[in-house]
């Protein structure tokens, strides 16, 4: 969530020094010209953020208007890092809106066995293994470990590093569609991610529910960060960059199964996150970048509510249910007098920044 604070201590500018040093080793040159520009900033106008300092208007086509943070999504960012941030609630949220699709969901954590694991680091390598459980190969026309077993849809998503652990130790978190397996097919899954990896014995874990609250707690699980320190291997933190690393397959147009009613947030993030508004179901529009200040600035004036996930919502406070509405043309004076106060606030903030 957007800081309201407008100082910059030691501490934080020492910070900033090291996201832009760790900037360095996996951002292209004009890629870190604009992070430098972004931390230049923050320190010339006393505002202090981890990621970019920007956020994103956005309109439905029914007038709603919505802000979206704009965040650098990285696993080591001691922002995005968190479980529970910005970047971490918008990966939860979307993969929900595939796991609602579930009457059951199976959890299969596939791992590499420690003499293979520098066999695979780069993006292709870690590409191909996820190609290979869900695609094969059609040109030597074998078919996707997983397609072939019966799992015909599902989410991957890699984990880097082990929850007590510091060293690179990559394992392939999957859900798909399915309840109770047999040993019998378990030990064909166990054959298909051997025989993909090269080896003749793979450790692969699985279990299932049909529980919605167990379904989102292992899907906030499997999109949570675990990369949480660029110096544990900085240069698989370079290669890393711009890998994606959540990948789905097969048909997701049934009808949803469940609803995630006890985090009503999901639901609106995962909804924004596919450009579509929670309030009307219409399609959302995202303009041009505008500086964090301005939405900071809404905030402090209560024009802008968090909705979760670095979303905001930009309409004005809505009165009670039962409560009598405003008097005529009180709701237009209203936003002028906010504009009002938000320009003189804004030209104020400027004024510092120039040294007037």
């Amino acid at each position: 969530m957007i800081q309201l604070e407008n100082t910059t201590t030691t501490s934080e500018a020492a910070v900033n020094g090291e996201i832009l040093q760790a900037a360095a080793s996996v951002c292209s040159p004009g890629e870190l010209t604009h992070e430098l520009r972004v931390v230049q900033s923050a320190h010339s106008s006393g505002l202090y953020t981890y990621c970019a300092g920007w956020f994103v208007p956005g309109k439905c086509e029914h007038g709603h208007e919505y802000a979206r943070e704009v965040v650098c999504g990285r696993e080591w960012c001691v922002r995005c890092g968190e479980v529970g941030s910005e970047a971490h609630m918008r990966r939860y949220s979307r993969v929900v809106r595939k796991g609602q699709h579930m009457r059951a969901m199976g959890y299969f954590v596939f791992t590499i066995p420690k003499q293979r694991r520098q066999a695979y680091r780069t993006k292709a390598q870690l590409g191909q293994l996820m190609k290979a459980m869900v695609h094969g190969d059609k040109s030597q026309r074998i078919p996707g470990a997983l397609r072939s077993l019966g799992f015909s849809r599902g989410v991957m998503r890699w984990h880097w590093f082990g929850d007590r652990s510091t060293t690179w130790a990559p394992h392939l978190n999957v859900l798909v569609e399915a309840g109770r397996i047999s040993p019998t097919r378990l030990a064909e899954v166990k054959a298909e991610w051997a025989r993909v990896l090269g080896v003749d014995m793979a450790v692969v874990h699985y279990k299932w529910t049909k529980r919605p609250a167990v379904m989102m707690h292992r899907m906030r699980y499997i999109t949570r960060a675990t990369f949480r320190d660029i110096e544990w291997d900085r240069p698989m933190a370079a290669e890393l960059h711009n890998f994606r690393n959540v990948r789905y397959w097969g048909m997701w147009d049934d009808e949803v199964k469940w609803e995630c009613s006890g985090e009503p947030t999901v639901g609106v993030v995962g909804s924004l996150e596919h450009h579509e508004c929670p309030s009307c179901g219409g399609n959302v529009t995202w303009l041009e970048a505008m500086p964090i200040q301005w939405l900071q600035l809404r905030a402090r004036y209560g024009s802008a509510r968090p909705l979760g996930g670095g979303y905001w919502d930009l309409s004005m406070p809505a009165r009670n249910k039962g409560a009598p509405g405003p008097p005529p043309g009180e709701l237009e004076l209203a936003h002028v007098e906010l504009d009002q106060a938000l320009a003189a606030d804004l030209d104020a903030l400027v004024g510092e920044v120039d040294g007037t």
